[in-house]
């Protein structure tokens, strides 16, 4: 690839479509079935490319392939075996395609984070990449956390931290509408970390080297009346303030929005395009900055599909997650890339 001054486009053709429950929060697929991960009935559900039930995987309980509430909220395939953790139970449980399981980790003894928030593949038999959150202590205002991304050899448990994150405190009184955290991706074994209130990103190895960085000058743009109202009309947000629970925002909108990455290249999502593009000019298409794996910008991007709503892309092929107010659908297909 090289920079030129037409944008790099990158064009999702989906082949199959199907509308989830809204408590699915992540999905994978094996052998023509979508595994999605759904929390709100304590299951895996196995779908057919038409959007029909085949099979469900697990329930309430704390046995074999059995969840805690808000469970399963993650699901990766990984060598024809399933990666789901157990957050209110405390562990990693690895099952077969059948449900049955093989093996289980407990978290924050044998696996130091909790909760897992993101799994990843790798190049590498048995390992896996891990993005959790640490509890540091507590304060007056609430408790202090840090992130942090490790790898996992669920055949020795071997563990090798990655990075951490600054510590960071959350404010139990009111929530900070922009406290979340942008996910880190994997590519060709590389990890990219995105400090998403600066245009900064770092690139580690898997043994947590630290290889290099991509920085570029962003102006922070103020964040408007009309753009607090917009995302209070949110499902989830429009839901947790019927609850009686305040917001609290910055004075400006972070940089970065959302990372993603596709054969060797890596597409960052910023909010001033969003706001620019999708909020003021009402397109629909999502103009995205472009770099190499190696942390060299390649041009502008332009996109067909929400980088945001991308939970994992296998190769050419894209798994996301889309919100359409109280509803909610999945998306799979192939992205391709022309110039």
């Amino acid at each position: 690839f090289s920079i030129c001054n037409e944008k790099i486009k990158f064009i999702l053709s989906i082949e199959t479509f199907f509308e989830v429950s809204y408590t699915t929060s992540d999905i994978d697929e094996l052998n023509k079935e979508f595994f999605l991960a759904d929390r709100g009935s304590n299951n895996i559900k196995v779908i057919n490319k038409n959007g029909e039930i085949i099979r469900t995987v697990g329930k309430m309980g704390q046995g074999p392939a059995e969840f805690g509430v808000g469970s399963p909220n993650l699901i990766l395939i990984s060598g024809e075996k399933i990666f789901v953790p157990d957050t209110m139970g405390l562990r990693l449980q690895i099952l077969n395609t059948n449900g049955t399981l093989l093996k289980q980790y407990r978290l924050v003894s044998d696996i130091p984070v909790f909760p897992i928030l993101r799994l990843y593949t790798t190049e590498r038999d048995n390992l896996i990449g891990i993005y959790g959150q640490v509890l540091k202590g507590l304060t007056p205002q609430g408790p202090s956390i840090f992130h942090k991304f490790i790898t996992f050899d669920i055949e020795n448990r071997n563990i090798k931290e990655v990075y951490s994150t600054p510590e960071t405190i959350i404010n139990t009184k009111a929530i900070d509408v922009f406290s979340g955290y942008v996910f880190p991706v994997i590519n060709k074994n590389l990890v990219f970390y995105a400090h998403k209130d600066d245009y900064k990103i770092e690139i580690f190895s898997l043994e947590g080297k630290r290889l290099s960085s991509i920085q570029r000058n962003a102006k922070s743009l103020s964040l408007s009346e009309a753009v607090k109202n917009y995302l209070e009309e949110n499902y989830e947000l429009a839901q947790i303030k019927a609850q009686g629970i305040n917001f609290t925002y910055p004075k400006n909108l972070p940089i970065i929005r959302a990372l993603t990455t596709l054969n060797n290249l890596l597409i960052v999502w910023t909010w001033k395009s969003w706001l620019e593009n999708n909020f003021e000019k009402k397109d629909n298409k999502f103009y995205v900055d472009v770099f190499n794996i190696n942390g060299d910008y390649m041009g502008e991007g332009i996109a067909n599909f929400n980088p945001e709503e991308v939970i994992k892309i296998k190769g050419e092929r894209a798994y996301l997650l889309c919100r359409e107010g109280e509803k909610k659908f999945a998306k799979i297909g192939k992205v391709s890339i022309a110039f």
